[in-house]
């Protein structure tokens, strides 16, 4: 398994420059069998996936595809950008 913390502050595996993700935002962990687990650090910002309908809902932790978007702020980012 493979965990990568993303945020603004450059402890962070994966940075990402905006006022809108925390300092440490989230964690994406990467399972032996490929996938992917998205677990939010209570972040101000929060950090969103597309539901069905198209609308970003707010999540504390959730399964994600390798090419599924995810937003961290205000910022969009899948786990295929991040390898």
């Amino acid at each position: 398994m493979q965990l990568v913390s993303i945020g603004r502050s450059k402890q962070c595996d994966y940075m990402v420059e905006s006022e809108s993700c925390s300092k440490l935002h989230a964690y994406l962990l990467q399972g032996k069998d490929g996938s992917f687990l998205l677990i939010d650090r209570v972040s101000s910002n929060g950090t969103r996936v597309r539901e069905e309908r198209d609308e970003l809902s707010k999540i504390q932790q959730r399964k994600i595809g390798i090419d599924e978007a995810f937003f961290v702020g205000k910022v969009q980012i899948t786990p295929r950008e991040m390898s």
